[in-house]
């Protein structure tokens, strides 16, 4: 009886699962976005989810649609300093973003090699 049960809850699970899965993907088929406005998306999320943090704190912001109708796949990809976000998100026209690569090797750090 036990086995019954658990095989029940278990088929109550992956149902529930399954529904979640097909009710997610036909809102992201009623609204589709360009990974590019995703990412943008993606940044502002962050700018409002750290608003207590400083603005040397880096963000990066990657989307990655695998495509099955085509034979590319469609990548989109920013980041910048949380303080470039405020002041772009404040209007600030011009700010430009960090790069990854400059975030990650600073010139004031001397490399041998």
């Amino acid at each position: 009886m036990r086995a019954t049960i658990a095989s029940a809850r278990s088929a109550q699970k992956a149902s529930a699962s399954a529904t979640r899965f097909v009710r997610s993907s036909s809102k992201a088929h009623s609204a589709p976005r360009f990974v590019e406005d995703v990412v943008r998306e993606m940044l502002r999320y962050a700018h409002d989810a750290l608003a207590d943090a400083p603005d040397d704190a880096f963000i990066l912001a990657r989307q990655v649609n695998y495509e099955s109708i085509h034979k590319h796949d469609a990548l989109a990809e920013s980041c910048a300093l949380l303080g470039e976000l405020r002041l772009e998100l404040a209007g600030t026209a011009g700010v430009s973003h960090t790069s990854f690569e400059s975030w990650l090797y600073p010139r004031s750090v001397k490399y041998s090699g």
